[in-house]
């Protein structure tokens, strides 16, 4: 296993080269409140790989696994990127 690979805990997760590159395209902030309201306390990374677990597994929302961040925060992103075109 590559050393940027140690941190990955399902095939599906980023790797350290990949998350470098994409990190680059995450709005700072995302909705129409850019700039305005509490700070971002979630793991854009982690979103990032709950998104690619659920595409790569198939897997409903529900049973979107507990090691990643809250499901509806999940979609949340995965809405709002979409619609934004991130």
């Amino acid at each position: 296993m590559a050393a940027d690979e140690t941190a990955r805990t399902y095939v599906s997760d980023l790797t350290d080269d990949e998350w470098r590159l994409l990190e680059i395209v995450i709005p700072v902030k995302t909705g129409k409140g850019r700039g305005r309201g509490r700070p971002r306390t979630l793991d854009m990374r982690q979103v990032l790989n709950a998104l690619f677990y659920l595409t790569r597994t198939g897997c409903q929302w529900e049973y979107l696994l507990r090691s990643y961040p809250n499901r509806n925060s999940v979609r949340y992103y995965y809405d709002t990127w979409r619609e934004d075109g991130t």
